[in-house]
């Protein structure tokens, strides 16, 4: 007897909603192969609003952490 096995891509988080929903200080983690989408994402709400934000790279753990500053 076989099984059929679906595989499933993993969900995504939201950039933009994600970004947009933090408090002041808050961190969020993006996976680094979104590191492109994350950043252009950052520079869009900057200018429609006053938020600011900081990334830094986790290579070791392959991720991009998002603070909020501003």
């Amino acid at each position: 007897m076989e099984k059929n096995v679906v595989m499933q891509k993993p969900v995504k988080t939201p950039i933009a909603p994600t970004l947009k929903g933090m408090n002041l200080y808050d961190t969020a983690e993006f996976p680094l192969s979104r590191v492109t989408s994350v950043r252009a994402t950052i520079q869009q709400l900057k200018t429609e609003s006053s938020s600011d934000f900081t990334t830094k790279k986790d290579k070791s753990n392959n991720m991009l952490k998002v603070t909020k500053i501003a």
